[in-house]
């Protein structure tokens, strides 16, 4: 009568040791372009004046535009130099103010619409290179709070006489990776 192992065609011991080995982190990476603090200057002082009046904990992030989570970036610099070989950076409009949560973080963030003469050809590049996209999207984080401290009446009547939210135009990619 046959093994099981002959059936498998691999030994006990070999099948032990192949469930022991862990599985490889997936690393992501976020795609994102700085952008002028003086552009959202007026917005994050807006906001910030009611942290301030209702004392509300907050700290300030430096401002970037995020446009894309990718999996599988095999080299870094080269998809950098492609992308910035694309040379035309369109400006992102149309903004509005609302909360990303990220753990036990809410980020006051801008949001804004993916602008498609650049998301396209990014589109395109990540296509090229098996780049898998996780997330595609538009937003420049500008406040961080703890998680529901921001009273939900209270946000809406920011909201209500919010200063318009200008324009903004990308400046120079950068890649953050992190293993996940």
């Amino acid at each position: 009568m046959p093994r099981f192992s002959e059936y498998v065609g691999e030994s006990l011991e070999e099948l032990k040791k192949i469930t022991r080995q862990k599985k490889e982190p997936i690393t992501e990476t976020i795609i994102s372009f700085s952008i002028g603090k003086v552009h959202l200057k007026r917005t994050f002082d807006y906001i910030k004046s009611w942290l301030v009046r209702y004392k509300i904990p907050y700290e300030s992030v430096n401002p970037y535009l995020t446009l894309f989570k990718v999996i599988g970036v095999k080299d870094k610099y080269k998809l950098m130099n492609e992308i910035k070989d694309l040379k035309s950076y369109p400006y992102f409009e149309d903004g509005e103010v609302s909360v990303l949560r990220d753990g036990n973080r809410d980020y006051i963030s801008v949001i804004f619409s993916p602008h498609d003469e650049l998301m396209k050809p990014l589109r395109e590049i990540f296509f090229n290179k098996s780049i898998g996209i996780m997330n595609e999207s538009a937003y420049v984080k500008l406040i961080s709070i703890e998680k529901d401290v921001f009273p939900e009446n209270l946000w809406y009547e920011m909201l209500y006489s919010m200063p318009n939210i200008p324009n903004i135009k990308p400046g120079s990619v950068g890649l953050l990776s992190r293993r996940r």
